[in-house]
C-alpha cells in the first residue's frame, strides 16, 4: 500500500471554519470594546399653574402655555419632579399616540397639589404633547424623544495596493469609512500562509484608514476590515491580495529573469573574448 495522500479538502475546510470562528470572535471583540451607550439619568423639574399665568415652566413663576419644549434621548431614565404653584390639583401626562386620552403605557404622574415625582424610561421615539390631564386643553407643551443611533458605519471602499507583491514587499490596506455620528475604531483581520492577525488601522486624510506593512510568506491572503462607531454599531468589508503567487498563477518574475539572462550572456561573452585573446 502506497503512502496515504494528505486530506487537502479536509484541511481546507478546517481553515475556512477557523477563519469564520476568528471573524466571529473579532466581531464580538469590537462590540465589547466599543464605547457602551448607557442610558442617561435625566431629571426634569416642571412647575405647573392653572391660575394666571397658566401653563408649565422649568423655573418658578414663569409659566407659559404652551410650556417649554422638553427633549430627551430614547433609553433615558427620566425623573420628573413636579410642583403645583397654585395649589390646585394637576396630573402630568405624555400623550404618546396624540389621541387626547390617557392610554396604558403612557407616562403619567399621580395627582399632586404640592410636589411629587415619578420616573419612567423614554422608550418611544417621536414628538408628542404633554398635558395636565385635569386642565386639558390648556397646560400643554411639546415633548421630544430622540431616536438612538442604530446605523453602523459605511465602508465605501477597500483596497490592497499592490494587489500582488513580492515576498518582503509592502502592501497598503486602506478603507474609506464614514458614520453619521463618529467612527471610533477601524481594524483589519488578515489571514494568510502562517499568518492570522488582527491589527489596528491608522487614520489618514479625511475618512481614509490604512495599514502599511510587509508580508514574507508566498501565497494568497484575505483581509476583513471592521469599523465601529461611538454607539457600538459595527460594519465589515473584505478583500484579498497575494504574495509571490495569485490564484491565477505565479508572481511575474519575467523582468527579473530577463535581466538575469542578459547578465549571464554578457558574462559568457566576456569570458569567450578573454579566452580568445590569450591564444
Amino acid at each position: 500500500m502506497g503512502p496515504r495522500e494528505p486530506d487537502k479538502g479536509g484541511r481546507g475546510r478546517a481553515i475556512v471554519v477557523a477563519s469564520a470562528l476568528t471573524a466571529t470572535f473579532i466581531l464580538g471583540l469590537l462590540v465589547s470594546r466599543a464605547p457602551s451607550v448607557a442610558a442617561a439619568g435625566v431629571t426634569i423639574h416642571l412647575y405647573g399653574r392653572f391660575m394666571t399665568p397658566t401653563g408649565w415652566s422649568v423655573t418658578p413663576g414663569s409659566e407659559s402655555d404652551p410650556g417649554p419644549l422638553i427633549s430627551v434621548n430614547r433609553g433615558d431614565h427620566v425623573t420628573m419632579q413636579l410642583t403645583s404653584e397654585d395649589g390646585t390639583p394637576h396630573i402630568f401626562w405624555i400623550d404618546y399616540d396624540n389621541d387626547g386620552t390617557i392610554d396604558a403605557g403612557e407616562p403619567q404622574s399621580l395627582q399632586f397639589t404640592g410636589s411629587t415625582s415619578f420616573t419612567f424610561d423614554a422608550l418611544q421615539a417621536g414628538t408628542f404633547t404633554y398635558w395636565c390631564a385635569i386642565h386639558k386643553p390648556v397646560m400643554r407643551g411639546t415633548w421630544v424623544t430622540n431616536a438612538s443611533d442604530i446605523t453602523p458605519p459605511t465602508i465605501a471602499s477597500v483596497a490592497a495596493v499592490p494587489a500582488r507583491q513580492a515576498p518582503g514587499g509592502f502592501v497598503n490596506l486602506s478603507a474609506g469609512v464614514t458614520d453619521d455620528t463618529a467612527v471610533t475604531t477601524v481594524s483589519v483581520h488578515v489571514v494568510g500562509p502562517a499568518l492570522d492577525v488582527n491589527l489596528t488601522m491608522a487614520r489618514g486624510a479625511l475618512d481614509e484608514w490604512y495599514l502599511n506593512r510587509t508580508y514574507e510568506s508566498p501565497g494568497a491572503y484575505s483581509f476583513t476590515i471592521w469599523a465601529g462607531d461611538a454607539r457600538g454599531n459595527v460594519q465589515s468589508r473584505g478583500g484579498s491580495f497575494s504574495i509571490g503567487t495569485t490564484e491565477g498563477g505565479s508572481f511575474d518574475y519575467g523582468p527579473l529573469l530577463i535581466v538575469s539572462i542578459s547578465v549571464i550572456s554578457a558574462t559568457l561573452g566576456l569570458l569567450i573574448w578573454v579566452s580568445r585573446r590569450r591564444r
